[in-house]
This record gives structure tokens, C-alpha cells and sequence, in this order.
């Protein structure tokens, strides 16, 4: 990929946080993105947005990045195997994304990633938990109306994977996804990144 001259010339730093599904695109981002900036991240899947909130100092304050590149939701709205009710409540997902964000944007640029399509079906039928697919839409809307609150950078993953047909890019267990899923996932994760760095000014980040 190649960069302006004046952006290959600095080194940003950037915090990637998420599930299992930012894992797995992790590596090829940092890849993509050696000769403008150290992208660091969670060896742990982050999970929940009430887990992310309690480990902001950890993951985020402490390593004084310039952008944050952040999703979650696939965790707060599973069911567990015998449970009647989602691992986080969908008002305290919107309190802890609220709470998330409005404490990232006082000090960083903020991009919020959407919530990843799953296959209902396929995950009923390879995993103990459940995922439904019209919880990702309900949650995906609650976050993006945050965000758009706090006026962050928004990359649509949710979109991405459906307008690229999401059951040729699902696992088989309707919510991981094949080397092309992440392909696809990390090349625009990478895009969204590069397109924030543009709007800073390198004088001022976090140095």
C-alpha cells in the first residue's frame, strides 16, 4: 500500500480493542500499518462492553495512543447454554458504550467498528451459546446512535460483511469467519485507520 510521503513519515500509535473477531484480524492490520504506526492491542479477547469498560486504564490510558479503533457487542448480546436472558442487558450496553466512548473522545480520535453479521442458524446448530441475528441489528443500532452522538468516526463492518454476501464469509459456526472474512475485515480496519490518521495533526497527538 502505498503512503503520502508526510504520512509514511510518522509513527502514530494506535489501540485495537475487541473480540475474538479483532484477534483474528489483529496481525494483518499491524501488518499493513508498520510504516505509519504501532498498532497495539489486547493479547486477551476483550468481550463484553462491561469488561472493556472496567480495563480503559489497561488497555487504552495507559499506552497514550492516538486513535482507537474499538468494537464490542457479539459477547453482551449472546445467551449462554440454559440462560433467559443476554450477558449484558441491552440498556447497560448502551450506558457502558455511552460511558466508553464519551471518556475515549475527551482525549483520542475514536472509531467505533460495528458489530459483525452471524448466521443464527449456524451457530444453533455448532455452538451451546445463542446469537440472533436481529440482536446484532437492535445492538449495532443503540451503538451507532452513540456514536454518532459523540460525532466518532463510524466503520461499518456489519455492512461490509453483508453487502459482500456474509455466508460465503461466516465459519461454520455462523459467527467467526474464513481467511477471507478477515481478509476482508482487516483491509478495512486498515482503511478506516488510515483515513483518521489524514485528520490529525502530527504536531499535537499524544506524544
Amino acid at each position: 500500500m502505498a503512503l503520502p510521503l508526510d504520512i509514511a513519515m510518522c509513527n502514530y500509535k494506535v489501540v485495537l480493542l475487541g473480540d475474538s473477531i479483532r484477534l483474528h484480524y489483529q496481525s494483518s492490520v499491524q501488518k499493513a500499518l508498520a510504516s505509519v504506526a504501532s498498532v497495539i492491542a489486547p493479547s486477551e479477547n476483550c468481550e463484553t462492553s462491561r469488561n472493556m469498560l472496567s480495563q480503559l486504564n489497561t488497555w487504552v490510558f495507559s499506552n497514550k495512543p492516538d486513535i482507537v479503533h474499538l468494537n464490542c457487542g457479539l459477547h453482551d448480546l449472546r445467551y449462554n447454554l440454559g440462560a433467559d436472558s443476554r450477558m449484558v442487558a441491552i440498556e447497560e450496553f448502551a450506558n457502558n458504550i455511552d460511558k466508553i466512548i464519551s471518556s475515549l473522545t475527551e482525549r483520542y480520535h475514536v472509531i467505533w467498528a460495528t458489530i459483525t453479521p452471524v448466521n443464527e442458524f449456524w451457530h444453533r446448530e455448532n455452538k451451546p451459546s445463542r446469537r440472533y441475528e436481529s440482536d446484532v441489528i437492535m445492538y449495532n443500532e443503540i451503538a451507532i446512535r452513540i456514536a454518532s452522538k459523540y460525532r466518532v468516526q463510524i466503520n461499518d463492518l456489519f455492512h461490509l460483511i453483508e453487502s459482500n454476501g456474509k455466508n460465503s464469509l461466516l465459519a461454520q459456526d455462523g459467527v467467526h469467519f474464513t481467511k477471507s472474512g478477515y481478509d476482508l475485515l482487516a483491509k478495512q480496519v486498515t482503511s478506516s485507520i488510515l483515513e483518521a490518521i489524514k485528520t490529525l495533526d502530527f504536531s499535537k497527538v499524544n506524544r
